[in-house]
């Protein structure tokens, strides 16, 4: 989905039964489509972006030590965070010297804190969708 026009065709190609000589049945969700629909209306909205890109710039570096983009969901935050965190944590370098474990710690503890700091922005995202 690119513009809300699209919508639009996804709605005019389900509620067709004949496509190119051949009928098609589609079975889908209505009520989780309408929600999709919201949701996308929403999160494109000037209100929902500029409320939320302020904040996202503001939380750049959080990011950036988590290896994403702004514009990355919560998945993907949370998928690159728990890769990270494997890597990083301490436990696993118990048998390196202490250069290596303090540098390695305070890296893991970056990972955590830009976690930490990403999560309520995306709770915020979640609750402005819920809500508008």
């Amino acid at each position: 989905i690119k513009k809300d026009s699209d919508f639009d065709l996804i709605e005019e190609i389900i509620s067709r039964r004949e496509h190119l000589k051949f009928i098609v049945n589609f079975n889908y969700n209505e009520v989780k489509f309408k929600e999709f629909k919201r949701n996308y209306k929403i999160q494109n909205s000037a209100k929902f972006k500029s409320r939320f890109s302020a904040l996202a710039n503001l939380l750049e570096e959080n990011f950036e030590i988590l290896g994403c983009s702004n514009s990355d969901s919560f998945e993907t935050v949370r998928d690159s965070y728990l890769t990270l965190a494997k890597i990083y944590h301490p436990d696993r370098h118990s048998n390196k010297s202490e250069s290596i474990k303090n540098e390695y710690n305070a890296k893991f503890k970056k990972i955590q804190a830009a976690y930490e700091a990403l999560k309520p922005f995306f709770k915020n995202q979640e609750n402005f969708i819920k809500v508008g």
